[in-house]
This record gives structure tokens, C-alpha cells and sequence, in this order.
């Protein structure tokens, strides 16, 4: 019947004599020859199937002791699990690996059986079962199957966890999977993912930290930029400056020709003058001026160096550095260290000015503390050029205080000796005649100073100061009430630029 292609007829026959109660002889031949026929016939008709995997599950009743047993038991598994019936074909699995532990099988049946747990979606199970496999001898496919299986069952385990608001468990999931399976990415997101819950779970500082062992261990990985970028955010909401600088630095040595380079290494060099680590921000910030000679904030950073070499007590460097911000070209709100600048450099030559006492050769030392004062005023003028808020009205303030401190000088000046009353009296009147006008001098610097804030409808230290210098000097024309005191003030505009009334 075979033969002549009559196989439904032929598996028939073989089933009557594999199930004949007094033949024995031809009883396994027969149930093996049936299974080979409705293999024939199942690939026609796809409906006799289950009769093709039943055919398997009779030749076990009938023929026990058959060596062939883990055979047909593993073969029901394997169909089995070709259609989803992943309940039939861990039972076939588990009879394989249960009563034929020593055979070839067994291992395969057992990870077999992990693939039906993880199909089942009960991943702790197909864990367990795919590291039992590793227990046994098997094909170095099968087992690296079942290191799969256990590197995803782990996964999925973290992200039911994660679902299910159980964050802390999500954790210690991603983490057993990161430390057994550190190659590949999946080790890589575990670690994303576990960052993630523990900043959620408001554990930010080990947060932060997941994210930097995730990019020290993987440089190149895709997450690397993200994971520093937020570890820098974590970090720089503790206040963990030098965290955040090493951050931002190793971002910018890992990846020195990409478009964010710049940015990177001015962050780090930033953090580092946080951090208060003034020589690692000397050196960074004088890679970015050398590496990014036309970046936009290049005044910025020799304004910078320039605080630092201060910090080093270093004046004369911070003078060249102030000196190399003011002849920086800087647009837009950059410009303000140019002004900041400037004014650090005014304020130097008025330290110089009033160091000078009007004693001795008072025509050499008004000389000399006129030069001083007209180089301070030469800067300070620049600054009120600029136009900036913070920088021009601590300008204007300072060239009034300048005027106000050389009247006073020169009224305070030392005596020549050996002047007769009259003499005296009349080198007093010589004295108030060259020193009065700088009152005067001084009063317009206030006024204009607290017009133009008035204008831009800034406040701050420096026009309180100048309103009361203006009090104390005209107190007729300035005098200032609680309504409109609390009218002025308002929170600054940092970087606001604004015109100055002549």
C-alpha cells in the first residue's frame, strides 16, 4: 500500500498490526513505519497533524522499552511546540530529561523546556530550567541557546518588575543580568534601565553613578553620551562639581571631533572652577582656547583664566588674560566680559589711583594720580560702551566714588611749610577752587548712572549706591520713600543690554 502511494490506507494497516493483541513481533516495526506514512500524509493535508503527533505519543504506550522512546517523546516536545502547545510540549520535554538522564536528549529536552516557559511568558521558570541545561552535556548551540535564555528571562523578569511599580526588584534584575552577561548590549540597557528606577525611586546619587560604570565600562556603546550627559545632571543637582567635570571631560576625550566637543570641554572646564579645582580649570580652559580659537565664548574663557590666575595670586597674568578678553570680538550677550573686563581693569588703575597721597612733590603726585585716574576713567568708559546692566552701573558708580575720593585728596592734601596765614588761606581757596568741580563731576556720573537704570528699569547694589551717594550730596533733590523704593525693586536682568541717557 506504501508503495503504490496509498499511504492512509498503508498507516492503517500498520496501526491494526502494531495494535494486534497477540502479534508482538512487528509491533514497534509497525509503529515506527505508521509514523513515517502520516509524515507522507500530513504534509498533504495539514489537518491529519495531530493524528501524525498522536501516532508519536502511541508508539511510547505500545512500545516502552524501545530505544527509540526519548526519540518519539522529544519529537511530540518538538511539534508540539511548532504549533504553541507549549503545555504538551513541556510534559513531553520533562518525561525526556526525567526517565532517560542519561541520554543524548536529555540536555536538549530541558532547554527545550525553558524555550516553552519563555514562550508561556514564565520567565523565572525558563531561567531555572535553561541554567539546568547548562548542567548537561550539550551541543555548544544548545548552550548557547540556553545562555540566551537565561540573559533574556532575567530581562524580562526586570521589566514585569518595572511594570509592576516593583522599581527596587526591576534594579537588582538589571544588575544580575549586567554582572553574568556584561558583553553585548543588553547588558547596556540593563544598566540605562536600572539607572532610571533608581533615580525614579529619588536614589539619585546611585543613579549617577550606574550611569558613569555604564559609560567608563562601555565607551563606544550607543548610550555612552546619553548616560554621562545625565549623570552630569544628577551630579550638578547634588552639587557634585568635580563629578560633573570628569563627566563632561570624558565625554569630550572619547568623542573630540563631534559637533557637542566644544561644549563638552567648556562644561568640564566650568565644573572644575565650581569644584573650586583652579589648576585641572587653568589647564581646561586654556585647551578650549587653543583647541577652539573661534569658538563665540573665547572671551568668556580668557575672562576666566583670568579669575583664575587671581585665584593663584597671579596679577599680573590676570592682568594679560583681562587684556586678551577685551581684545576678543564676543557677540551678543558674550559681550559681557568684555565689559566685566574692562571695568576688572578700571578698577585696577583706581586702586592704583587712590594709593597715591598728595604729600611732598604734590605736583608730581597730582600728576601721577590724574594719569591713574584718566586710565581708569579710559576704562571704565569702555565698559559704559558695552552697555551691559551689572558692568555699566558699577561703572557709573565708581567713576562718581573716583571724582568724590580725588575732592576729598585734594582738600586733604599735605601743606607746603612755611606759608604765613595768609598764604594758607589763600592755597585753601586755590584747593576748593580745583577740587569743588569734581563734586560736580561726581554728581553727574550719579545722576546719569540712576537715570539710565530708571530707563532700562533695572536695580541692583551698585544704583542703591548711587541713589544714596545723590542723598547724601543733594539730599533737596533725592530722597526716596518706601512706595517708590519698593516699586523699584525688581529682580535683575542678567545679560540685558541697555542704553545709556547722556
Amino acid at each position: 500500500l506504501k508503495e503504490s502511494g496509498r499511504n492512509s490506507d498503508s498507516a492503517h494497516r500498520y496501526q491494526l498490526i502494531a495494535e494486534h493483541e497477540g502479534l508482538f513481533s512487528h509491533r514497534e516495526d509497525a509503529s515506527y513505519r505508521r509514523i513515517e506514512v502520516l509524515d507522507l500524509v500530513r504534509r498533504k493535508d495539514p489537518a491529519r497533524f495531530d493524528e501524525y503527533v498522536a501516532a508519536h505519543e502511541r508508539y511510547v504506550e505500545l512500545n516502552p522499552d524501545a530505544a527509540q522512546v526519548p526519540e518519539m517523546l522529544f519529537a511530540v516536545g518538538e511539534l508540539s511546540f511548532e504549533v504553541d502547545d507549549f503545555v504538551k510540549a513541556r510534559d513531553a520535554f520533562e518525561r525526556v530529561a526525567g526517565q532517560f538522564t542519561a541520554h543524548n536528549l536529555a540536555g536538549e529536552s530541558v532547554e527545550r523546556r525553558a524555550r516553552c516557559y519563555f514562550r508561556e511568558e514564565n520567565f523565572p521558570e525558563a531561567e531555572r530550567a535553561a541554567r539546568e541545561a547548562l548542567g548537561f552535556e550539550i551541543e555548544d548551540e544548545t548552550r548557547e541557546r540556553a545562555l540566551k535564555l537565561i540573559s533574556f528571562g532575567i530581562f524580562k523578569q526586570a521589566e514585569l518588575a518595572q511594570d509592576a511599580g516593583e522599581l527596587a526588584q526591576s534594579v537588582t534584575h538589571f544588575f544580575r543580568l549586567a554582572e553574568e552577561f556584561p558583553e553585548g548590549e543588553a547588558a547596556q540597557v540593563s544598566l540605562y534601565r536600572a539607572a532610571e528606577n533608581l533615580r525614579t525611586l529619588g536614589r539619585e546619587e546611585d543613579s549617577a553613578a550606574v550611569y558613569k560604570r555604564l559609560a567608563d565600562t562601555y565607551k563606544d556603546s550607543r548610550y555612552t553620551t546619553s548616560a554621562l550627559t545625565l549623570s552630569s545632571e544628577i551630579l550638578s543637582s547634588l552639587g557634585d562639581w568635580h563629578g560633573v567635570a570628569q563627566n563632561y571631560e570624558d565625554l569630550y576625550r572619547l568623542k573630540p571631533d563631534e559637533p557637542q566637543a566644544a561644549d563638552n570641554l567648556f562644561r568640564a572646564a566650568l565644573a572644575r572652577e565650581k569644584a573650586k579645582d583652579w589648576l585641572k580649570a587653568k589647564e581646561l580652559l586654556i585647551e578650549f582656547s587653543e583647541t577652539f580659537a573661534t569658538d563665540a565664548r573665547l572671551a568668556q574663557t580668557h575672562y576666566k583664566l583670568a579669575k583664575v590666575a587671581l585665584e593663584f595670586g597671579d596679577e599680573e597674568d590676570a592682568l594679560a588674560r583681562y587684556r586678551a578678553t577685551w581684545d576678543t570680538p564676543a557677540e551678543g550677550d558674550e559681550g559681557i566680559y568684555r565689559a566685566r573686563a574692562a571695568l576688572a581693569m578700571g578698577e585696577r588703575d583706581l586702586a592704583l589711583f587712590r594709593a597715591i597721597e598728595l604729600k611732598g612733590d604734590l605736583g608730581a603726585a597730582l600728576t601721577q594720580k590724574e594719569t591713574h585716574l584718566e586710565a581708569a576713567m579710559g576704562r571704565l568708559v569702555d565698559v559704559v560702551g558695552l552697555s551691559f546692566a551689572e558692568p555699566l552701573t558699577a561703572a557709573m558708580y565708581y567713576a562718581g566714588e573716583a571724582f568724590e575720593q580725588f575732592k576729598v585728596a585734594i582738600l586733604e592734601s599735605e601743606r607746603p611749610a612755611g606759608m604765613t596765614e595768609e598764604e594758607l588761606e589763600e592755597y585753601q581757596f586755590l584747593l576748593e577752587e580745583k577740587a569743588f568741580p569734581l563734586e560736580d563731576s561726581a554728581l553727574e556720573y550719579y545722576r546719569r548712572g540712576v537715570k539710565a537704570a530708571r530707563k532700562a528699569k533695572v536695580y541692583n547694589e551698585w544704583v542703591d549706591r548711587m541713589y544714596s551717594r545723590l542723598e547724601e550730596l543733594v539730599p533737596w533733590a533725592y530722597q526716596r520713600s518706601e512706595q517708590t523704593s519698593a516699586a523699584w525693586v525688581s529682580p535683575p536682568y542678567p545679560g540685558q543690554t541697555w542704553e545709556v541717557v547722556q
